[in-house]
């Protein structure tokens, strides 16, 4: 889900209770298998954003120090890499707080040097600030890391297609470039204002972190489904299709001038999501309206046979895209947070 579409659902969300994910154990450092990398060429094969802080939410005497977790992974012949970040917050925060924070991160690179990026939002006070970094290999097991802070061409990259809105800012006191071990952790500081701290913590590992998508299926978890080499229809002719669209509790198809087309597994007792079709192996068909829609993926889209799927269509969502963006007139996919969070 992208933070910037999340930023804007949070005006008028009302908040559901915490699920079950933040309730997990998180990894701040993984067992180290010894493989050589450095000198290999390496191609991230998958990266999964978690949606920033949505989690946070709950009952009001409710506190969470996790905003949200990120993963990549690079295959080479020399074996994978993964990379785990965790956002945090000291000293915990409850949910009004929580809400109120976003955010984005991104991993790429080939060869021994790998590359990313992280941005935080605080609605509270309407800023943005974010740094990239790169990770050069140095011997086996070792990485260099370079931090700087995220230019504002690349923050409005990362938002894109959504409009940007607020004022932006470097993080304060970047670390110093640093020899970074495959398995310990390392920190970057976003934010530190009044005695509150917001911090990525990044681990980089040989094996997949327990709570990853190459361990636990996405498409298994709290309802979920995935989109995988999504092929769009309308009224039957192919309109879109995408590498990879992502996935969580509810996907979504963006019709230019419409605004998007919500579709849940479980409404969530929210009365704008109503039944209109089914989800059956790699295929998913529903209708709104008059028009028909299905989507077929390279993989299975939901655990479990043929199920129903609730679908609800949000025109408010057109207000949130920058029109100046080619996206903002194309068909696309998307996923997000659980249905309780959608209004106009």
């Amino acid at each position: 889900m992208n933070d910037a579409e999340l930023d804007e659902l949070l005006d008028a969300c009302t908040a559901p209770g915490p699920p079950p994910s933040l309730r997990r154990g998180l990894v701040a450092a993984l067992p180290v298998e010894r493989r050589k990398v450095f000198g290999i060429p390496l191609r991230w094969a998958l990266v999964v954003a978690g949606a920033t802080l949505c989690a946070a939410v709950g009952a009001a005497t409710f506190q969470t120090s996790v905003l949200g977790q990120f993963y990549g992974r690079s295959s080479g012949d020399g074996g994978d890499l993964y990379i785990n970040v965790t956002r945090r917050i000291d000293p915990p925060v409850g949910p009004l707080k929580a809400w109120s924070l976003g955010g984005g991160y991104s991993i790429g690179g080939s060869g021994a040097a790998l590359s990313g990026g992280a941005y935080l939002r605080d609605r509270s006070v309407g800023s943005y600030c974010g740094y990239e970094y790169t990770l050069e290999g140095v011997a086996t097991g070792q990485f260099r890391a370079s931090l700087s802070a995220m230019p504002l061409s690349r923050l409005k990259e990362r938002t894109a297609p959504f409009r940007l809105q607020g004022q932006f800012g470097a993080p304060p006191g970047l670390p110093a470039s640093q020899t970074v071990q495959v398995g310990e952790p390392f920190e970057v500081t976003l934010s530190e204002r009044g005695g509150e701290r917001i911090y990525d913590r990044i681990v980089l590992s040989w094996t997949a972190p327990p709570d990853s998508p190459w361990i636990r299926s996405a498409s298994a978890q709290n309802g979920s489904m995935r989109l995988a080499g999504p092929q769009l229809y309308i009224d039957g002719q192919l309109t879109a299709s995408q590498r990879d669209a992502g996935s969580g509790p509810v996907i979504w198809v963006h019709l230019p001038g419409q605004g998007r087309f919500l579709v849940a597994l479980d409404p969530q007792g929210n009365p704008r999501f109503t039944k209109g079709g089914h989800v059956s192996g790699n295929v998913i068909e529903f209708q709104s309206g008059n028009t028909q829609f299905k989507i077929a993926c390279t993989e299975q889209i939901a655990a479990g046979g043929d199920r129903p799927v609730f679908v609800y269509h949000q025109q408010s969502f057109e207000d949130a895209l920058d029109p100046s963006h080619p996206l903002a007139g194309q068909a696309f996919l998307g996923n997000a947070g659980p249905a309780s969070l959608h209004q106009e």
